[in-house]
Protein backbone atom coordinates (compact mmCIF):
# COMPACT_ATOMS: atom_id res chain seq x y z
CA UNK A 1 0.00 0.00 0.00
CA UNK A 2 1.07 3.27 -0.71
CA UNK A 3 2.25 5.51 2.19
CA UNK A 4 0.50 9.14 3.14
CA UNK A 5 3.97 10.76 2.02
CA UNK A 6 3.80 9.49 -1.31
CA UNK A 7 1.32 11.01 -2.35
CA UNK A 8 1.10 13.61 -5.19
CA UNK A 9 2.15 17.21 -5.13
CA UNK A 10 -0.12 18.20 -8.19
CA UNK A 11 -4.06 20.57 -7.81
CA UNK A 12 -5.42 16.76 -9.32
CA UNK A 13 -4.07 14.02 -7.74
CA UNK A 14 -4.08 14.96 -4.32
CA UNK A 15 -3.93 13.94 -0.76
CA UNK A 16 -7.65 15.31 0.56
CA UNK A 17 -9.77 12.94 -2.24
CA UNK A 18 -7.62 9.69 -1.58
CA UNK A 19 -8.05 10.41 2.29
CA UNK A 20 -11.89 11.23 1.87
CA UNK A 21 -12.74 8.52 0.57
CA UNK A 22 -10.69 5.66 3.12
CA UNK A 23 -12.69 7.33 6.49
CA UNK A 24 -14.91 5.23 8.67
CA UNK A 25 -15.30 1.20 7.52
CA UNK A 26 -13.79 1.58 3.94
CA UNK A 27 -10.32 0.06 5.27
CA UNK A 28 -7.84 -1.41 2.21
CA UNK A 29 -8.40 -5.45 2.06
CA UNK A 30 -6.42 -6.67 -0.78
CA UNK A 31 -8.36 -9.61 -0.26
CA UNK A 32 -12.02 -7.72 -1.25
CA UNK A 33 -12.87 -8.14 -4.70
CA UNK A 34 -13.64 -4.74 -6.89
CA UNK A 35 -17.01 -3.43 -7.52
CA UNK A 36 -17.99 -1.03 -10.35
CA UNK A 37 -20.27 2.12 -8.45
CA UNK A 38 -21.94 4.49 -9.13
CA UNK A 39 -20.65 8.07 -9.68
CA UNK A 40 -18.91 9.74 -6.95
CA UNK A 41 -18.54 12.85 -5.92
CA UNK A 42 -15.58 14.63 -3.70
CA UNK A 43 -15.89 17.44 -1.62
CA UNK A 44 -13.10 19.06 -4.27
CA UNK A 45 -16.08 18.68 -6.95
CA UNK A 46 -14.37 15.90 -8.96
CA UNK A 47 -16.08 13.07 -10.16
CA UNK A 48 -15.04 9.42 -10.19
CA UNK A 49 -16.91 6.43 -11.59
CA UNK A 50 -15.35 3.11 -12.00
CA UNK A 51 -13.91 0.40 -10.13
CA UNK A 52 -13.35 0.18 -6.28
CA UNK A 53 -11.76 -2.22 -3.45
CA UNK A 54 -13.21 -0.88 -0.43
CA UNK A 55 -12.88 2.80 -0.57
CA UNK A 56 -9.85 3.15 -2.79
CA UNK A 57 -10.07 3.61 -6.49
CA UNK A 58 -8.74 0.44 -7.88
CA UNK A 59 -9.20 -0.99 -11.49
CA UNK A 60 -10.57 1.02 -14.44
CA UNK A 61 -11.61 4.25 -13.92
CA UNK A 62 -12.58 7.98 -15.17
CA UNK A 63 -12.12 11.01 -12.95
CA UNK A 64 -13.20 14.41 -13.84
CA UNK A 65 -12.16 17.46 -12.39
CA UNK A 66 -14.32 20.80 -11.68
CA UNK A 67 -12.38 22.81 -14.66
CA UNK A 68 -12.68 20.21 -17.25
CA UNK A 69 -9.18 18.14 -16.76
CA UNK A 70 -9.98 13.99 -17.03
CA UNK A 71 -7.83 10.88 -16.12
CA UNK A 72 -9.37 7.85 -17.65
CA UNK A 73 -7.07 4.25 -16.58
CA UNK A 74 -5.97 2.21 -14.38
CA UNK A 75 -5.69 2.84 -10.52
CA UNK A 76 -4.30 0.92 -7.78
CA UNK A 77 -4.54 1.55 -3.97
CA UNK A 78 -6.54 4.82 -4.93
CA UNK A 79 -3.98 6.29 -6.95
CA UNK A 80 -3.71 6.61 -11.42
CA UNK A 81 -0.97 3.41 -11.80
CA UNK A 82 -0.85 1.68 -15.07
CA UNK A 83 -2.48 2.82 -18.54
CA UNK A 84 -3.92 5.68 -18.31
CA UNK A 85 -4.85 9.08 -20.01
CA UNK A 86 -4.60 12.33 -18.84
CA UNK A 87 -6.58 15.66 -20.98
CA UNK A 88 -5.42 19.09 -19.35
CA UNK A 89 -7.81 22.33 -19.28
CA UNK A 90 -5.99 23.31 -22.12
CA UNK A 91 -5.86 20.64 -24.53
CA UNK A 92 -2.75 18.66 -23.90
CA UNK A 93 -3.09 15.27 -23.59
CA UNK A 94 -0.67 13.03 -21.91
CA UNK A 95 -1.12 8.91 -23.02
CA UNK A 96 0.94 6.89 -21.21
CA UNK A 97 1.74 4.71 -17.73
CA UNK A 98 1.22 5.80 -14.52
CA UNK A 99 2.47 5.42 -11.05
CA UNK A 100 1.60 7.02 -8.05
CA UNK A 101 -0.18 9.60 -9.53
CA UNK A 102 2.28 10.73 -11.66
CA UNK A 103 3.56 10.30 -15.26
CA UNK A 104 6.52 7.62 -15.58
CA UNK A 105 7.44 5.02 -17.59
CA UNK A 106 6.88 5.38 -21.57
CA UNK A 107 4.40 7.85 -22.52
CA UNK A 108 3.64 10.47 -25.25
CA UNK A 109 2.66 14.05 -24.42
CA UNK A 110 0.86 15.80 -27.12
CA UNK A 111 0.83 19.74 -26.92
CA UNK A 112 -2.63 21.51 -28.46
CA UNK A 113 -0.12 23.51 -30.60
CA UNK A 114 1.01 20.12 -32.32
CA UNK A 115 4.49 19.73 -30.57
CA UNK A 116 4.82 16.64 -29.12
CA UNK A 117 7.48 14.54 -26.51
CA UNK A 118 7.47 10.22 -26.92
CA UNK A 119 9.49 8.98 -24.31
CA UNK A 120 10.42 7.62 -21.02
CA UNK A 121 8.98 8.99 -17.94
CA UNK A 122 9.82 9.58 -14.15
CA UNK A 123 7.67 11.62 -11.51
CA UNK A 124 6.17 13.81 -14.43
CA UNK A 125 9.33 14.40 -15.53
CA UNK A 126 10.94 13.64 -18.86
CA UNK A 127 13.56 11.32 -18.28
CA UNK A 128 15.36 8.75 -19.85
CA UNK A 129 15.73 8.61 -24.18
CA UNK A 130 12.71 10.84 -25.80
CA UNK A 131 12.01 12.07 -28.88
CA UNK A 132 10.60 15.44 -29.04
CA UNK A 133 9.22 16.76 -32.03
CA UNK A 134 7.97 20.94 -32.82
CA UNK A 135 5.46 22.21 -35.42
CA UNK A 136 8.08 23.38 -37.73
CA UNK A 137 9.00 19.25 -37.59
CA UNK A 138 12.47 19.84 -36.33
CA UNK A 139 13.27 17.33 -33.79
CA UNK A 140 15.56 16.25 -30.58
CA UNK A 141 16.33 13.00 -30.42
CA UNK A 142 18.48 11.96 -27.35
CA UNK A 143 18.40 11.74 -23.18
CA UNK A 144 16.98 13.57 -20.54
CA UNK A 145 16.88 14.14 -16.81
CA UNK A 146 14.59 15.21 -14.59
CA UNK A 147 13.04 16.87 -17.81
CA UNK A 148 15.65 19.02 -19.61
CA UNK A 149 17.76 17.63 -22.21
CA UNK A 150 20.97 15.85 -20.86
CA UNK A 151 22.88 13.60 -21.84
CA UNK A 152 23.96 12.40 -25.57
CA UNK A 153 21.33 13.37 -28.41
CA UNK A 154 20.90 15.05 -31.44
CA UNK A 155 18.84 17.98 -32.88
CA UNK A 156 17.60 17.94 -36.49
CA UNK A 157 16.38 21.25 -37.75
CA UNK A 158 13.52 21.82 -40.39
CA UNK A 159 16.05 22.94 -42.74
Amino acid sequence: MLRANQLGSSKYFTAEEARETIRGDRNWNPNQPRERRQLYEFKSGATYEGEWKGGFRDGFGEQIWPDGAKYSGEWRDNRAHGKGKFIHVDGDIYDGFWANDKANGAGVYQHVNGAQYEGEWKDDLQHGRGTETWTDQSRYEGEYAFGRKHGIGSYKWND
